[in-house]
């Protein structure tokens, strides 16, 4: 795909024609959930648990932040394994923190703002009254979301829709955001092998990125052109895949298996399970003495963040298991999407 403003026009036109179309028929997306594909086996069970009681044991006062903060609140959540007094703590802590920044949570980063709507979403607290600011407002400006690339437009897209949320009005002077104008900068990034680079003028595709742009993309993969974008990001990283199933880190396992969950797709898909490992596999090796997650094979020692998106990943994995909605689609009307990855004629296949 090419790079550029002509790029993301094409993409803003094939993005708005399907969003007016979704409008019309009174729906945003999605296609039904289908019963789940393969069984939560005691070993998948246990991981879990071990992950989510390594979380709650490691991160005893959660803040406002990247590690010991949002997504260990989301993953406790969304698992099933949350403690509501725990939870409240997080919450009255992301009050006194966004009163004492005056409701700035960061200037620039305003993907800050998307992982904290994200946490509040899955809780059940209302991003628009925190201590009474409105984290959820900054969302509506296109130029500062998209300061940060295609990171900025991911995480805006996938905050919105986890709650459904109306997109926010752009402060006077700024850019007004839209769920097109989101779709297409992400569209954008995607590289002609099908992955997605963190440089929309060009660039080596990334496992990470590219997992997380597949899962900001799901709920409009009704549409065929987002859907051909879809596969193609799927089949890029069955490709990127080691040979012995591994993606290289904790963290990059744990998106892949994140995006799959998000389609309905199990780890036992045999686009993903080389010399008869899955992505699943190669996470549970990551597992170290007394609970966590290392970040690389030859780490002794459990990282925060690996053992926060392990756990966010076996949940993701458990959901789809039982047929449930995916990590981040939080609405009641939240269905999965199906894609079937050997279509070459970008037909959805509903399961």
């Amino acid at each position: 795909m090419r790079s550029g403003a002509c790029k993301r026009s094409l993409c803003l036109l094939v993005v708005l024609a399907w969003l007016l179309a979704a409008t019309a028929c009174g729906r945003q997306m999605p296609v039904p959930p289908s019963a789940s594909s393969g069984a939560q086996t005691e070993t998948d069970t246990a991981a879990l648990a071990d992950a989510a009681a390594y979380v709650l044991r490691t991160v005893p006062e959660p803040q406002c932040g990247s590690v010991g903060g949002e997504w260990a609140v989301l993953g406790l959540a969304r698992s099933g394994y949350g403690d509501a007094a725990w939870s409240e703590t997080y919450y009255d802590n992301l009050v006194a923190y966004a009163q004492a920044q005056d409701g700035v949570l960061h200037a620039r980063k305003y993907t800050e703002y998307a992982r904290v709507v994200l946490a509040l979403t899955a809780i059940g607290k209302d991003p628009r009254d925190v201590g009474g600011y409105d984290l959820l407002a900054p969302l509506g400006d296109f130029g500062r979301v998209t300061f940060q690339g295609l990171n900025g437009a991911v995480f805006a897209l996938l905050a919105l829709d986890a709650g459904g949320y109306a997109v926010p009005a752009a402060p006077a002077g700024q850019t007004q955001a839209t769920r097109e104008g989101y779709l297409a900068e992400i569209l954008a990034y995607q590289t002609p092998a099908g992955g997605f680079s963190l440089d929309a003028d060009g660039g080596d595709a990334d496992t990470d990125i590219t997992a997380m742009a597949l899962c900001a993309l799901a709920p409009y993969s009704g549409d065929a052109g987002v859907s051909d974008a879809a596969r193609a990001a799927f089949l890029w990283l069955s490709d990127a895949q080691g040979a012995n199933g591994d993606f290289g880190s904790a963290e990059s396992n744990a998106q892949v298996l994140i995006a799959l969950a998000t389609y309905g797709i199990p780890p036992e898909d045999a686009h993903f399970v080389k010399d008869g490992r899955s992505a699943l596999d190669a996470l549970l090796a990551y597992v170290v003495p007394g609970g966590g997650y290392c970040h690389a094979s030859a780490d002794a020692e459990a990282n925060p963040m690996a053992s926060e998106q392990a756990l966010l990943a076996l949940t993701a994995v458990a959901r789809q298991r039982a047929g449930e909605s995916g990590l981040y689609a939080m609405t009641g009307d939240a269905g999965t999407p199906h894609l079937n990855l050997d279509a070459a004629d970008g037909a959805n296949k509903e399961q």
